[in-house]
């Protein structure tokens, strides 16, 4: 069972009690999740503690005093501690420890005793103000999901757990994900912009995964081959060429073995069964260790250009 467990939306921190062959264990773990410069979850840092031999130590008074003060201390978590006052219609800052510091750029002897409303302005609007007021009253634990908060002095985006204890005072353990967020956001701009670009580009472009079989089309490959959406999507790329430019391909391992430079020529297959001559370039798709995870294509018909260069070599070849 879980004695005690706090999760913010990149950590979690719980202690572990479990009977096993007859012996009682108690274990403190914490899990910190990994992201790289993009804000994608890479993987996580797991520590694990075997704390059943400190167990009995820690119910001395002295000594559980000094092991909360130290993770008090040292916890990568912002954390305050809050008294109500006025009957909970704000709260005075009693405890701030050095992660909150860093988070909050205030000195934990400038915000002392001082209400969080002077402190911190923009708590109200930021929603929290609210949560610990139901805290307070209800004893029931609330977490709030990253938010931006702001004020005439600072922005930033940070999450939030809050309880409280047995002495009536709540308990803040918050983190700063600005970054983080910030990645998010500038990461979905470019990809709403990107896509932007995709859907309206002049020429057709499929996404491939390494079966060759197309995972996206854009609204130009509709256009130009004829099918739909959901015709397209799910099927092999080969199966819109004729045979004659599906065996040439499969044969040449394409479009695995293609370079980003070349463009080739294969005939594709429009609905109506109309032959189409396609220019094609391709970029293939890496994950972040270099394995592949699939191609771009870029295709532009070039059936009426070839056309009108057959006519034209044709009325050189008969000019008298």
């Amino acid at each position: 069972r879980y004695e005690y467990f706090v999760r913010t939306e990149d950590s979690a921190t719980a202690i572990l009690a479990y009977q096993r062959r007859g012996r009682f264990r108690r274990f403190w773990i914490r899990v910190k999740t990994l992201r790289n410069d993009k804000g994608y979850v890479i993987g996580a840092i797991e520590t694990i503690r075997d704390i059943t031999g400190e167990d009995e130590a820690v119910k001395l008074p002295s000594v559980r005093e000094e092991w909360l003060h130290e993770m008090f201390a040292n916890i990568s978590s912002g954390v305050a501690i809050y008294e109500a006052v006025e009957d909970g219609s704000d709260f005075v800052i009693r405890e701030f420890n050095p992660a909150a510091e860093r988070s909050t750029k205030y000195k934990r002897a400038e915000v002392l005793g001082r209400l969080v409303t002077d402190m911190f302005p923009g708590i109200k609007e930021f929603g929290l103000l609210d949560v610990f007021r139901r805290v307070w009253i209800t004893g029931n634990p609330e977490r709030k999901p990253a938010s931006l908060y702001s004020d005439a002095k600072k922005v930033l985006w940070a999450e939030n757990y809050v309880f409280k204890l047995s002495s009536g005072q709540i308990v803040a353990i918050f983190d700063d994900v600005t970054e983080q967020k910030e990645t998010e956001l500038a990461l979905k701009a470019s990809e709403e912009l990107y896509r932007t670009i995709v859907e309206n580009a002049d020429e057709s472009i499929f996404i491939l995964d390494n079966n060759g079989v197309i995972s996206f089309a854009n609204p130009k490959a509709v256009e130009t081959f004829g099918y739909t959406i959901e015709q397209i999507v799910g099927r092999p790329i080969y199966t819109l060429m004729n045979e004659a430019s599906s065996t040439k391909a499969k044969k040449a391992n394409w479009p695995q073995a293609s370079s980003v430079s070349e463009r080739i020529e294969y005939e594709f297959v429009h609905k109506n069964g109309e032959i189409l001559c396609v220019s094609i370039s391709t970029a293939l798709i890496h994950d972040e260790i270099g394995n592949s995870k699939g191609t771009v294509i870029f295709a532009n018909d070039i059936t009426e250009k070839k056309s009108w260069k057959r006519r034209c070599d044709m009325r050189k070849k008969w000019k008298p």
